[in-house]
């Protein structure tokens, strides 16, 4: 039931509100009314968090091959995603349940799959984006491999 950043920002929100009707001097029924709700809240709030979350792990790894392409050439650019994709992939073993690889790794045709300087094995799922390029216009899109 934790809502996250959501549930604890409209907490917030609540508080600003009974802080607000306080400054002003409501009184009576309608501050405790919201005194209430607001206590509620932030007790929910508490509880939530401290609850053991239920369902399954999953592990995700986000690679990044530490190399700038915006001031590179497209040959560099190649050069070390040929050198340097082979060894993340072999990094991520065989529990990783994702693997996120960064936009620019490749390019593809109209519907045809990315193409690039690499041959994409793993035993894990596979993110990657690439610029698809369809005719007058291009694209940026994200592939999955599984």
């Amino acid at each position: 039931m934790w809502g996250g950043v959501y549930f604890l920002s409209a907490a917030f929100a609540l508080f600003s509100v009974f802080a607000t009707l306080l400054w002003i001097g409501v009184s009576g029924r309608k501050l405790r009314i919201y005194a209430a709700i607001c206590l509620g809240m932030f007790g929910a709030s508490i509880v939530s968090y401290l609850r053991i979350p239920e369902g399954t792990t999953k592990s995700l790894i986000a690679a990044q091959r530490g190399f700038d392409m915006a001031f590179s050439s497209q040959f560099e650019i190649r050069q070390n995603v040929a050198e340097k994709l082979p060894i993340l992939l072999n990094l991520c073993d065989a529990t990783t349940d994702l693997i996120v690889l960064p936009e620019g790794l490749s390019s593809a045709i109209g519907d045809g799959p990315p193409v690039g300087p690499w041959h994409l094995v793993s035993a894990s799922a596979i993110v990657l984006g690439a610029q698809r390029d369809a005719g007058k216009v291009t694209y940026q899109s994200a592939y999955g491999y599984d």
